[in-house]
């Protein structure tokens, strides 16, 4: 993978986040939620800098919680029955063939409700990737 390659899945997670974290810092959140991708937990077949990217955000949602402040991190697959993969069923079938999980919209939004929720949480009592919500 060339280094151009690398920096076009990370520098734009790793800034968009660094840019929302310095411009809120000094404001009182109710939440502070970052959406990955299950690729950031499992990985993908030459995907490496997206993993990469999305390991960053939960690593990084780490690092707001030891600053007392809110942060959670929703990873998630594709979500089937709303957005471009409705729009687009070549594409769905490209990531059903590979085994991809696919979550519905209900599913997507319960398990944002629950990133809200938990992020006030202390650390020591996240969620981790054995103890949040897996569907």
């Amino acid at each position: 993978m060339s280094h151009a390659d690398w920096t076009i899945a990370t520098v734009p997670k790793v800034l968009g986040v660094l840019n929302l974290h310095h411009a809120f810092l000094k404001q009182p959140l109710d939440f502070f939620v970052l959406l990955g991708s299950a690729n950031g937990i499992r990985g993908n077949h030459g995907q490496a800098n997206y993993a990469a990217a999305n390991t960053f955000l939960t690593a990084f949602v780490r690092y707001r919680q030891q600053l007392n402040l809110p942060a959670s991190i929703l990873d998630m697959g594709p979500v089937e029955d709303v957005g471009i993969l409705s729009e687009r069923p070549q594409l769905m079938d490209g990531f059903r063939r590979v085994g991809a999980e696919m979550v519905v919209e209900s599913e997507f939004l319960d398990s944002f409700h629950l990133a809200i929720q938990s992020s006030h949480l202390p650390p020591e009592n996240a969620p981790t990737i054995t103890s949040s919500f897996v569907n």
